[in-house]
């Protein structure tokens, strides 16, 4: 259908440079008009395709950033539990040295135990500040998706719009200038 349009296009020109067609000022004000109308419509057009790559573009970081989210978290799981048990393992055999019937030794396994007690609340709270992160990052990944697909919606439909509104200017640009060549 283009090339149907530029064909007749390229027709009008040679006919009109040919034929010894004068276009009054009263159609060149309306082919001007039409023209801008024209390039109204291309910039809608243009416009909306933005929307729609902004669209793609949210879409896709937001699905890398829960994709990537949640194998970290997977990672981190298996950290933890690893975690959990490297501190069962070193604090089983403390609390059995604190029940010793040797006070020295109840009260030097007392003040380990309280030392690695410690280090596990602060690689807990570590590990926990780290989970949070991810959350944050899944969650802002979630958002994105959900934004880039109401973006999405939105530009295609004014893809729709534009595109529809392109070719009827067009249409009725080449439509006029037919009309004028022929009188």
């Amino acid at each position: 259908m283009k090339v149907f349009f530029l064909a007749l296009i390229v027709s009008l020109m040679s006919c009109s440079l040919y034929g010894q067609t004068t276009i009054s000022s009263k159609d060149s004000v309306k082919l001007a008009k039409l023209e801008r109308y024209v390039a109204r419509a291309k910039t809608k057009l243009a416009k909306a395709e933005k929307k729609m790559a902004y669209a793609d573009s949210l879409l896709s970081v937001g699905t890398k950033m829960v994709e990537e989210g949640k194998l970290k978290d997977k990672q981190l799981n298996v950290e933890g539990k690893l975690q959990d048990k490297t501190y069962a393992k070193a604090r089983k055999p403390l609390v059995k040295e604190t029940k010793s019937k040797s006070s020295y030794d109840a009260k030097e396994a007392k003040a380990k135990l309280k030392v690695l007690d410690t280090q596990n609340k602060a690689d807990t709270k570590a590990f926990l500040k780290k989970k949070k992160v991810l959350y944050k990052q899944i969650s802002k990944g979630k958002m994105n998706i959900a934004k880039g697909k109401a973006y999405k919606k939105n530009a295609k439909y004014d893809m729709k719009y534009a595109t529809k509104t392109l070719e009827e200017a067009e249409k009725n640009l080449l439509e006029s200038k037919v009309d004028i060549l022929q009188a």
